[in-house]
């Protein structure tokens, strides 16, 4: 796609939607015109596209700087589809990105009400927030 998309501009939107097929959000919630996107994370960082060696250099010469996933999830649900949308990541820390808020497993489960949950997924629920 690069030797054929000379104009940086293009190529980066070419691969935002390339890449907007792989970043599927966790959730997405829409409801009166807006839309609420969580990513979900717990064992694994946010991802940076493209994510291949050979891609990344090409993409760093043309570019500059890797792409998070929050940023193509950004691009494909408010420029392409054109939704107004609120962005979460979910995390064990709360750290936000600069494409998304970011909230807590605990502060999460802590708005929950788990009474009558089978034991396995109280320790279960344990483990998640740490």
């Amino acid at each position: 796609m690069a030797g054929n998309l000379p104009d940086d501009e293009t190529f980066l939107r070419a691969c935002m939607v390339k890449w907007g097929f792989r970043v599927k959000p966790d959730l997405v919630i829409r409801a009166g015109g807006r839309a609420l996107c969580i990513e979900a994370k717990v064992e694994s960082p946010e991802s940076y596209y493209p994510s291949s060696g050979a891609e990344r250099q090409i993409f760093r010469k043309r570019v500059g700087k890797l792409v998070s996933q929050t940023a193509v999830q950004r691009y494909v649900l408010e420029d392409v589809m054109g939704w107004e949308t609120t962005f979460i990541m979910l995390s064990r820390s709360g750290l936000g990105t600069a494409d998304a808020v970011g909230v807590t497993w605990r502060s999460v489960r802590d708005a929950l009400d788990l009474n009558g949950l089978p034991p396995f997924m109280q320790r279960w629920s344990d483990l998640l927030v740490g």
